[in-house]
C-alpha cells in the first residue's frame, strides 16, 4: 500500500525539474527578446532574428534533452522505491497469513509490469517535453514577429514593443497542456502523470501479488477531503474475484481501471490485502467525519487552497521573468522599467501569499510549500522580492 501522503509527494523531484526547465527557457527567451529591442533596421532585425531563433532552437533542444534523460532516471528510481515500499507493506500481511511471497526480482511478470509502467509514464513526459519545445519556439517567434510589426508600423518604440512581449511572457508562461477538462501547466501535467503512473503501476503489482498469494479481499485506504466520487467507496473491504456475501465487487464499486476510479487520475487512494479472521479494518470510511468535519467541505477547501497556491506560483514566475529582463537590459531606462515591473510583481506575490496564509488560518489547513515552489525563484530573487515589496509599501 502507498499512503496518500506518499502519493502526494511522489512526483516532487520530477515536477521541480520541469519547473526549473520552464523558467530557464523563459529566461532565455527574455534575453533574446531584449537583444532584439536594440535592432530597428529591417534587414538587421531579420538577420538577428534568424540567428537568435537558430541559437534558441539549439539551446532548447539541449536543455530538454538533458531534462528528459534526468527524468527517466528519476522515474525509474521512483517506481522502484514505490514498488519496494508498497510490496513490503503487503508482504508483511501475507507472511502473517502464513504465506511466503518472493522478491520482485524473482518474478519476470512483476518486473515486466514495473518496466511497462515506467515506459508509459516516460512516454507522457516525453510528450510534454515535445509540447514544451514546440510552444517555446512558436512563442518566441510569435512574440518577436508581433514586436517587429509594432515597431515597423511606428506604433511603438522598440523598447516599448519588447516590454509588451516580456510582460505577456511573464504573465502567461510558455506552455499549456490540453486536457478534456481544460488547459494545464506542464508542471501540473507532470505531477499528474507521475502520481498516476506510479499509483497505477504499483496497483497492478499488488493485484499480481494477490493472484499469486490466492488473496481475494483487499481494503482500500481513505483520507479526509477525498474527491466526492471517491468518498463513496473509500475505507472499505472489497472482493477482487467479484461477488462475496459480505464484501462488494472491487472493480465495479471502486471503478478500478477507469481514469476517474481507484488509482486513476490524481488518485491518492491505494489498497492492501485483507484476510478474514486475521485482518482488522485499518481505515475509516469517512475520516473527515471522525474529525468533526464534512468531507465535501474539506474537498472544496482543498481545491481552494490549490487555487491560491497556483496564484502564488504565477506571481513568482512573473518575478523571475522580470528579474531576468532587468539583468539583460542594456540601458538604465529599460532596467528601471523592468525593476518597476519586478516591484509590482513582488507586491502581487506578497499579497497572494498573505491571502493563502489567511485562508489556511481560517480553515485550519496545513501549508504545503512544495506546491508554492517555482524554478528560478531562488534565495536571491526571493530576497529582492521582499525588499521590493517593502520599498513599494513605504
Amino acid at each position: 500500500m502507498l499512503t496518500p501522503a506518499y502519493l502526494s509527494g511522489v512526483s516532487a523531484e520530477v515536477v521541480d525539474l520541469f519547473a526549473q526547465v520552464e523558467e530557464d527557457i523563459a529566461s532565455d527567451m527574455v534575453r533574446r527578446m531584449m537583444k532584439m529591442g536594440y535592432v530597428s533596421e529591417t534587414t538587421q532585425w531579420q538577420a538577428r532574428k534568424a540567428r537568435e531563433m537558430g541559437m534558441f532552437q539549439e539551446d532548447l533542444t539541449a536543455t530538454l534533452s538533458k531534462a528528459s534523460g534526468q527524468s527517466r532516471k528519476d522515474i525509474t528510481r521512483i517506481m522502484g522505491q514505490a514498488a519496494s515500499r508498497s510490496l513490503s507493506f503487503d508482504d508483511a500481511i501475507y507472511r502473517r497469513a502464513g504465506l511466503a511471497p518472493g522478491a520482485i526480482s524473482q518474478s519476470p511478470a512483476m518486473r515486466a509490469i514495473l518496466l511497462q509502467g515506467t515506459s508509459q509514464t516516460m512516454g507522457l513526459i516525453t510528450n510534454f517535453t515535445k509540447t514544451t519545445a514546440t510552444s517555446s519556439y512558436a512563442g518566441l517567434n510569435g512574440l518577436l514577429d508581433r514586436a517587429y510589426i509594432q515597431i515597423m508600423s511606428g506604433a511603438f518604440a522598440p523598447s516599448r514593443a519588447i516590454h509588451m512581449a516580456v510582460t505577456e511572457l511573464a504573465r502567461n508562461g510558455i506552455t499549456q497542456v490540453s486536457y478534456a477538462s481544460g488547459n494545464s501547466s506542464v508542471e501540473a501535467a507532470v505531477r499528474r502523470a507521475v502520481t498516476t503512473g506510479v499509483n497505477q503501476s504499483i496497483s497492478k503489482l499488488q493485484l499480481a501479488r494477490a493472484e499469486e498469494m490466492g488473496c481475494e479481499l483487499v481494503e482500500v485506504s481513505s483520507h479526509a477531503g477525498a474527491r466526492p466520487s471517491h468518498a463513496v467507496w473509500q475505507g472499505r473491504v472489497y472482493c477482487i474475484k467479484g461477488y462475496h456475501k459480505e464484501y462488494g465487487d472491487f472493480y465495479r464499486e471502486t471503478g478500478y481501471g477507469d481514469g476517474d476510479g481507484l488509482c486513476g487520475w490524481n488518485c491518492y487512494h491505494s489498497f492492501f490485502p485483507f484476510f478474514e479472521g486475521l485482518s482488522t479494518r485499518s481505515f475509516s470510511e469517512d475520516p473527515a467525519a471522525d474529525a468533526g468535519r464534512d468531507n465535501d467541505l474539506e474537498y472544496e477547501q482543498q481545491q481552494r487552497q490549490r487555487y491560491y497556491e497556483r496564484q502564488v506560483r504565477a506571481a513568482k514566475r512573473e518575478c523571475v521573468t522580470y528579474n531576468a529582463a532587468a539583468q539583460a537590459a542594456r540601458s538604465d531606462g529599460d532596467r528601471e522599467m523592468y525593476l518597476h515591473d519586478f516591484q509590482g510583481a513582488s507586491v502581487k506575490l506578497k499579497n497572494r501569499e498573505a491571502r493563502l496564509r489567511n485562508y489556511l488560518e481560517e480553515t485550519g489547513r496545513g501549508r504545503d510549500r512544495t506546491r508554492e515552489q517555482v524554478g528560478g525563484f531562488d534565495r536571491s530573487v526571493s530576497g529582492k522580492a521582499v525588499w521590493a515589496d517593502r520599498k513599494a509599501r513605504g
